[in-house]
């Protein structure tokens, strides 16, 4: 629009001067000049306009993956003279997205200030730096748009959001989900309390064969001394990152975002275990306390909204460093794309020392060629007698682990 403004102005000085010369007409001279005069005037309308304009920005420190949110800008004016059709536009990354397609203009009278906000959406988690604020002026006319660039450093932190998690009871299996979480979560004894009813989730290793005999009904036998869980979460990071919507290892983070929260919601206490990174460890039992464990849970989600995709990292060689935190009673997630030998023989040994051990592999809906990765992956977990599940993730909706079957482990 704003060089069809210009075209015409062109055009009517020239149209000006041809009949001027014509006619003779000193007068029609004078209007092409102050004509072909307009451009440069607007140019420096709108460049007077962001003169001495001091501008700041407000934003979330935090924010949720998903969700839509607000930067706020304090625009100053300190000068007498009012400020015209101003607007700002914010140089975004690209999981941050205006839900805008053109900033709104607005005002800033004499020695006043303006606040506006830019609505946008934060599609995946992150840390996210912005730094770059386009300040733009337009004339009067709408010939020339005036544009300043500011610096104004800031950051947000995108948090993966958790999914709810469908933990189905898998009878007869002696690695069901249910099962791994309720002793992951509780712990167990050598000290016999007594006996009582089964119930779902209980492990058909503990039941009383001599009680069920007698009664008919399954009974299990209670233990003393039960105690809470500490729970380790591996994240595989490695591998080459394939552009900033590497769908499998967001829901890998995703995923493992899910099992921090059900933990700590159980009462856990939970560390995160990330190659590369300084492992996040919680030295006493997490209470189940709800105003305590939204703290702990943001400080595993802050972690995981900072993870990448590293190709010189090794999960295994994570999970052999920290084996101080897989003592007898502890419970070992892994959460990959992806199960090698590698992987497959560490989780064996942590097996052997004690600890319980699970790995969940994550697949994303409909995509034919992670499903065979993730089959391969499960058949070398099943054949190390490795407790493994599937977890198909699509864009909404829970979580629900599937346990991969194999002769001898489950059944």
């Amino acid at each position: 629009m704003q060089t069809f403004k210009r075209i015409t102005l062109g055009l009517g000085a020239v149209c000006l001067i041809l009949v001027a010369s014509e006619v003779n007409a000193l007068q029609l001279y004078y209007m092409a000049a102050l004509l072909m005069a307009l451009p440069a005037v607007s140019w420096a309308m709108g460049w007077l306009a962001l003169r001495g304009l001091v501008v700041q920005r407000s934003l979330s420190a935090e924010a949720w993956a998903g969700d839509c949110g607000e930067l706020g800008y304090l625009i100053t004016n300190p000068t007498r003279l009012p400020r015209y059709f101003i607007s700002i536009a914010e140089v975004l990354p690209t999981a941050i997205v205006a839900t805008e397609s053109e900033p709104s203009l607005f005002n800033v009278g004499p020695q006043s200030s303006t606040r506006i906000f830019l609505s946008v959406q934060y599609t995946r988690r992150g840390v996210f730096a912005l730094r770059h604020v386009d300040v733009a002026a337009t004339d009067p006319l709408g010939i020339f748009t005036y544009r300043r660039r500011l610096v104004l450093d800031g950051r947000v932190v995108v948090l993966p959001r958790p999914r709810p998690m469908i933990a189905p009871w898998l009878g007869g299996g002696r690695f069901g989900w249910e099962e791994f979480t309720n002793e992951a979560l509780t712990g167990t004894s050598v000290e016999m309390a007594g006996v009582r009813p089964w119930a779902p989730g209980d492990s058909l290793r503990r039941v009383h064969w001599g009680q069920t005999a007698r009664t008919g009904n399954l009974a299990v036998i209670e233990f003393d001394e039960v105690q809470s869980m500490s729970v380790v979460i591996a994240l595989d990071n490695s591998g080459a990152a394939d552009g900033d919507a590497d769908a499998p290892f967001e829901a890998a983070v995703v995923l493992a975002a899910s099992l921090a929260k059900a933990a700590i919601e159980r009462g856990a206490g939970v560390a995160l275990l990330c190659p590369g990174e300084p492992t996040d460890t919680e030295t006493e039992n997490m209470p189940a306390v709800p105003s305590l464990a939204p703290g702990r849970l943001y400080a595993i989600l802050r972690r995981l909204a900072e993870v990448k995709r590293d190709a010189g990292s090794s999960v295994s060689a994570a999970i052999g460093a920290h084996r101080d935190l897989l003592f007898r009673g502890a419970a070992l997630i892994a959460v990959s794309t992806e199960a090698g030998e590698e992987l497959t023989d560490s989780l064996r040994h942590v097996l052997e020392g004690g600890a319980a051990v699970g790995a969940m592999l994550v697949q994303i809906a409909d995509d034919k060629s992670e499903a065979r990765t993730v089959a391969k992956g499960l058949d070398r977990l099943t054949a190390a007698r490795l407790p493994a599940w599937r977890v198909e993730f699509r864009p909404e909706g829970m979580l629900q682990p599937e346990a991969a079957v194999t002769r001898g482990i489950y059944g």
